[in-house]
C-alpha cells in the first residue's frame, strides 16, 4: 500500500503580505516553494476578488483590472 501525501494547509492572508514577503524555493525535490509570513510557510493560495472596472488598450497589448 502506498502512502498518500497530505495536502498542506491553506491560510487566509492579505495580498500585501504576499507581495512584500520573500519567495523561497527549497533545494529538496519534494519540498514545495513557499512565502514565509510570520511563523507560517505559505505554499498554496487562492485569490478571490471582485472586478469593478476593466481597461483594454486599443492594440490589445495591455489590460488593467480594478
Amino acid at each position: 500500500m502506498t502512502e498518500q501525501q497530505q495536502r498542506l494547509t491553506a491560510y487566509k492572508v492579505r495580498i500585501s503580505h504576499l507581495i512584500n514577503s520573500e519567495f523561497t524555493k527549497p533545494l529538496g525535490e519534494w519540498e514545495p516553494p513557499y512565502i514565509q509570513i510570520k511563523d507560517k510557510k505559505i505554499s498554496r493560495i487562492n485569490i478571490i476578488a471582485s472586478v469593478i472596472s476593466k481597461y483594454v488598450s486599443e492594440d490589445l497589448q495591455y489590460v488593467s483590472l480594478v
